[in-house]
């Protein structure tokens, strides 16, 4: 029944009992999962994770996930913890903190992840991540977003991130990014936060923003030589492909 209906319940609630724990997949793929929930808040494989948590290794491939509020693959609402080696391939749809990985990130860590398909809002919209938070210690490193991204409004979209109020670091976005006005970017729709060492496709994303990391062509996206202050053991550079994660 996870993938019927209204499809997947996800793991913890901020009204009920948040999820605290650690889950390795292991790297093993969890396939077609559903959510239709377009009214409900908090929708994703997990729903509401908190302090101390680890999520890592988790593939979702072919998902298709719809929620309102805070709505991503993995998590719809990252309280706090650490996300490394996931990734996301699928459909994901909401109204408000929507984002392929994750729809709103509030405390900790993202690194070494990534995502593809399609993400659909109509305010704060990510290929990656719907929202960064300002608190202490918050974090987006080493991913990247291949992602088209689509705001229904005049809202904030962008292919990695739709708003960015801390740190983003070495990472990437080559998804059209479908948006209008100054909050909508390559890499970061409105960005409020610190970006270093992170670049767009300005010709797959469709965008030409400036500020909001670097944007370069398709065949300096696709190049066998190393971005400034990336370290080749986490990626992996061939001529005619985006970088990928070793």
């Amino acid at each position: 029944t996870y993938s019927t209906g209204e499809g997947w319940i996800p793991i913890g609630s901020s009204d009920l009992q948040p999820f605290k724990g650690r889950y390795d997949g292991q790297k093993h793929e969890i396939q077609n999962l559903t959510i239709n929930r377009p009214d409900a808040e908090e929708q994703g494989l997990f729903g509401y994770i908190t302090f101390g948590s680890v999520l890592e290794n988790i593939s979702l491939i072919t998902v298709k996930v719809e929620g309102n509020k805070y709505v991503g693959g993995l998590v719809g609402y990252f309280n706090n913890g650490t996300i490394t080696s996931c990734n996301v391939v699928g459909t994901v749809n909401g109204k408000d903190y929507v984002g392929g990985l994750v729809g709103r990130q509030s405390f900790g860590t993202i690194t070494s992840s990534y995502t593809s398909g399609t993400v659909n809002g109509t305010d704060i919209v990510g290929g990656l991540v719907g929202s960064v938070d300002s608190n202490p210690e918050v974090k987006v490193t080493n991913s990247y977003s291949l992602a088209s991204v689509t705001v229904t409004t005049n809202g904030r979209v962008g292919g990695l991130v739709g708003l960015n109020q801390k740190a983003i670091e070495n990472c990437y976005a080559a998804g059209k990014v479908t948006g209008s006005g100054t909050n909508a970017g390559g890499l970061v729709g409105e960005n409020k936060g610190a970006i270093n060492s992170s670049y767009y496709d300005s010709e797959k994303t469709g965008q030409s923003d400036e500020g909001k990391g670097v944007g370069k062509p398709t065949d300096e996206m696709q190049t066998e030589t190393p971005f400034t202050g990336w370290d080749e053991a986490i990626w992996k550079f061939v001529v005619g492909n985006y970088p990928t994660l070793r």
